[in-house]
């Protein structure tokens, strides 16, 4: 009973649940009249071992007691009656009932003493393995009866399980069993079931990811390519082309009359503003009077916007008169866009407000899908690191040319701004118009000379790789990536697939595609975690998981949201 508690326990920290069904073979000689008889009368019972509720070893020991024993009582029902009663749905590729087998052996060894016959016990090894996992075990004593432990072996399919996997289970059973027997009065959450040298490797080696950051926000970053690359191209989009001198000079004077409505350190505005130029213009403008943007996609409902805007506390909303008609915002002011002009000759200037890295840069929401949105609130520090470590991997330098394709609404935007305009690099916003047309949105593509693209993987399934040839670095998220679509691109660019919620600034882990990827492949991973980002495959009880379980996805380090 121990030891099928402590075989329960590890294959519950494994990912098989709290209900775990064992089955073990039973003497079948409960009849008296059996005895002196010959002959094998075997049964097979279902030991069901309830390991809810985060209990004490002690307390899971008394379980298997209570349900073994129970379970004893109706030893003599047949196995084959049981299957046929609870009628489960058959398959020829596993047992019914149970896929793990445990089998104890604490009789005496029988001394055979037959006339004329030397008898001595040989093991037999079967051809096949009868379960997806057996587990025997026998006591051993020695010469003068002392218990001397236990020794065992391991079956397995080999179809489903490796050596090297069950050697591991064998190491982790042992580990568990020495656990449970200094402290029976652990709880499962607290018996580990990681060796030493695993449990670093899981969460120092695997998330060594320092990274060395500039000690810059992006607005200053941004002011500092104004300095050294005042005539290069900054932003084009709509017929629009800014450099960097221009584009700073809209964005002063649209921060003077941002610092006339208010708005200040931490102080919200919303952008309801069309896709264009204008929306990096109001972003960067509220950065540099030191707020933070909430972005307002036009096209959702009025009342969803007016909750967005009441829920932030947002002090103002930039707008046009077509994007915020409809909208509720009778307690912030409003700022037309369309009656200010926005000219690139410089105005008195305004007073650059130092960002602090912990300050609050943008507020997004999510989609509400679970419920009523929710702002994400992150600070300048995020941003930053984001902006640095996700360089290398857009491939944004001086002369390049990045597609900006998300929605504002979307946090995928702010990695277009945010690493584009930080290394001095040229934003190509697609319109609307061009979203929604593939074959408009290549020409712009070929148009603008974009040579590097963060999109969703959904996007290539509708573009032709010959059409926009001209992009070498495709940087993938937000949905899942299959191998078929990637197999199709990855002869012509490099290929990144990465993850990231909104409460982790965008983007969280990302790995380069091998080129020799085939269409029949599984689907490519997530990648490694980023600078300064750390991830952790965690269980209910928020301890690492052994590699190959499955566990909840954790992620820590300098892009998490306020709060988190």
């Amino acid at each position: 009973m121990t030891v099928q508690a402590a075989l329960a326990v590890l294959l519950s920290k494994m990912g098989a649940g709290d209900d775990i069904p064992i089955g073990t073979p039973i003497a079948g000689r409960t009849d008296d009249a059996l005895d002196e008889l010959v002959g094998c009368f075997l049964n097979t019972l279902v030991l069901r071992t309830d390991v809810a509720g985060d209990p004490t070893f002690r307390e899971i020991v008394e379980r298997v007691r209570e349900a073994d024993l129970a379970a004893f009582a109706h030893q003599d029902v047949p196995f084959e009656r049981l299957v046929e009663v609870l009628n489960p749905a058959r398959s020829m590729a596993r047992h019914p009932l149970f896929q793990v087998m445990l089998t104890f052996h604490n009789n005496a060894q029988p001394d055979l003493d037959l006339p004329g016959i030397q008898a001595t016990p040989e093991p037999l090894h079967t051809a096949a393995a009868k379960f997806d996992l057996s587990v025997s075990l026998g006591e051993v004593h020695d010469a003068d009866g002392t218990p001397a432990g236990l020794l065992g072996q391991l079956e397995y399919r080999t179809d489903l399980l490796t050596a090297e996997t069950v050697r591991s289970l064998a190491d982790r059973l042992v580990r568990v069993l020495g656990t449970a027997v200094a402290e029976p009065d652990r709880t499962i959450r607290e018996i580990d079931v990681l060796g030493a040298d695993e449990r670093e490797q899981i969460l120092t080696a695997w998330n060594d990811t320092v990274h060395e950051v500039p000690n810059a926000t992006v607005p200053e970053l941004f002011q500092a390519q104004v300095a050294r690359i005042p005539d290069a191209a900054a932003v084009i989009g709509g017929g629009i082309e800014l450099t960097y001198a221009q584009l700073d000079a809209r964005v002063d004077r649209l921060a003077e009359k941002l610092i006339g409505l208010g708005v200040d350190r931490e102080r919200l505005v919303g952008l309801c503003l069309p896709r264009g130029v204008d929306m990096v213009v109001a972003l960067l403008a509220v950065w540099r009077v030191g707020g933070a943007y909430v972005p307002l996609d036009p096209e959702y409902p009025a009342e969803r916007l007016g909750y967005m805007v009441a829920d932030s506390g947002a002090v103002a909303v930039l707008g046009t008169p077509d994007t915020v008609k409809d909208v509720p915002l009778d307690s912030v002011h409003v700022l037309l866009l369309d009656e200010f002009d926005g000219g690139d000759a410089r105005g008195p200037g305004v007073p650059r407000v130092a960002a602090d890295p912990d300050q609050l840069a943008y507020v997004i929401y999510t989609s509400g899908s679970t419920g009523r949105p929710k702002g994400v609130a992150i600070p300048h520090r995020g941003v930053a690191n984001l902006a640095e470590v996700m360089r290398p991997v857009l491939g944004v330098h001086e002369g390049a040319v990045a597609l900006q394709f998300a929605s504002f609404s979307f946090d995928a935007s702010v990695l277009d701004v945010a690493v584009t305009l930080a290394a001095g690099a040229t934003l190509a916003i697609a319109s609307t118009a061009e979203r929604s047309e593939p074959e408009a949105l290549a020409e712009m593509i070929k148009q603008s000379g974009v040579n590097v693209a963060s999109v969703v993987p959904s996007l290539l399934g509708v573009l032709d790789p010959r059409a926009v040839s001209g992009v070498g670095n495709w940087v993938l998220g937000a949905e899942l990536l299959t191998a078929d679509l990637a197999s199709r691109w990855t002869a012509g660019a490099r290929m990144w697939n990465t993850y990231g919620p909104t409460e982790a600034t965008v983007i969280t882990t990302a790995v380069e595609l091998d080129r020799d990827i085939r269409p029949e492949d599984q689907p490519p991973p997530i990648g490694r975690p980023l600078g300064n980002a750390r991830v952790y495959v965690l269980d209910a009880g928020l301890s690492p998981v052994p590699v190959g379980v499955a566990g909840e996805l954790y992620i820590a380090g300098a892009q998490l949201a306020r709060g988190y």
